[in-house]
């Protein structure tokens, strides 16, 4: 987005667009990769009767179609399932608004066009991978009970990273919020 503003004097609607296009191929081919695969083919017990029964009245596409389908929705009755895909929603609801907006809130607080953006972007990756691979060994994430405060912990902590970001002072302060942010979101996800 830097490289399109800066060399191609892009505005943000065509940088929405951009974005946008691209995530909607990378749909599309998330799709068809979930259409092509070879576990939805070969089906046993019920689910195999299931497809065989159905294949005699819609074609086999469409038998993989349903099975997709019919294993999202038995999916969703998992607890867990349900209880992170409803974080994931709202995190990433709020990491691409935070995303998005830092840069102008910054530079709305300083009134400086100089700025280390890339830095604390980088520094937010960095912190993340590095507290994943601090944590992958621990005993307390394989237990299902610690999933609810982990997800709570979680947006909790994003939260008040949001708010501080917003009622800081120093651009330094501003800086380490974000890359916090950044590293409490990768870590959790």
């Amino acid at each position: 987005g830097s490289l399109l503003r800066r060399a191609f004097t892009a505005r943000y609607g065509v940088l929405f667009g951009i974005t946008l296009v691209a995530q909607m191929i990378s749909l599309l081919i998330a799709a068809a990769l979930v259409q092509r695969t070879a576990v939805f083919r070969d089906r046993s017990s019920r689910a195999g009767a299931l497809d065989a029964a159905l294949s005699t009245q819609v074609g086999p596409a469409e038998v993989r179609r349903f099975a997709v389908w019919r294993d999202v929705a038995s999916s969703f009755r998992l607890l867990g399932v349900a209880e992170w895909t409803c974080w994931s929603v709202a995190m990433h609801t709020g990491h691409v608004l935070v995303t998005t907006y830092w840069q102008p809130l910054l530079r709305e607080k300083t009134h400086r066009k100089q700025d280390w953006n890339g830095l604390a972007n980088s520094a937010g990756y960095l912190l993340g991978a590095l507290a994943l691979i601090a944590s992958s060994r621990m005993h307390v994430l394989a237990d299902p009970g610690y999933r609810r405060r982990a997800i709570v912990t979680s947006m909790t902590l994003c939260g008040i990273l949001i708010v501080a970001m917003g009622s800081v002072r120093g651009v330094l302060l501003f800086y380490s919020c974000f890359a916090v942010f950044q590293a409490v979101f990768r870590l959790s996800s």
